[in-house]
Formats: structure tokens, C-alpha cells, sequence
């Protein structure tokens, strides 16, 4: 059990090492690094570090946002209409 627990842990955490692919950012004032993570039925999934937030994530679509505060371990998260 000990095994199979360690393996599906090793797993998870080599999951999420990898690194986004780093988009050309044109109109950003502040120049965020933004990665794009994953695209899922045309919908994709872009994340960039704010120092006074951590990371915040977004879509090209209309839908959630949301940022991860590191320090203070809590998640806000905003739902856009069309």
C-alpha cells in the first residue's frame, strides 16, 4: 500500500512541474510573463504572476477568473457574463 501510495504522489508531483509556454505579450503596460497552460475545446487557459496577488489565471473566453494568494493561502475568484 505504502508503494502505491508513493507512486501515485510521485506522479502528482512530476505533474505539476512543467512550465506553461510563455506568450508574446504586446499590450501590457507592466509586462507580465504569461504562460498559456492548456487549451480544452477551444477554450484556453492562461496564467501570469502578479507580486501583490500571485498568480492569477484567465481564459480567452468569457468565464472564471480567479488568483491564488500564496501567503495567506486563499483563492478569489470572479465569474464574468457576456
Amino acid at each position: 500500500m505504502k508503494k502505491v501510495l508513493f507512486f501515485a504522489l510521485a506522479i502528482l508531483i512530476a505533474s505539476c512541474v512543467s512550465r506553461g509556454t510563455k506568450v508574446p505579450v504586446t499590450d501590457s503596460v507592466d509586462n507580465f510573463k504569461v504562460e498559456k497552460l492548456f487549451n480544452v475545446d477551444g477554450v484556453t487557459v492562461y496564467r501570469f504572476y502578479d507580486s501583490g496577488r500571485g498568480y492569477v489565471y484567465f481564459t480567452n473566453k468569457t468565464g472564471k477568473i480567479c488568483h491564488y494568494n500564496e501567503s495567506d493561502e486563499y483563492r478569489v475568484e470572479t465569474l464574468c457574463n457576456e
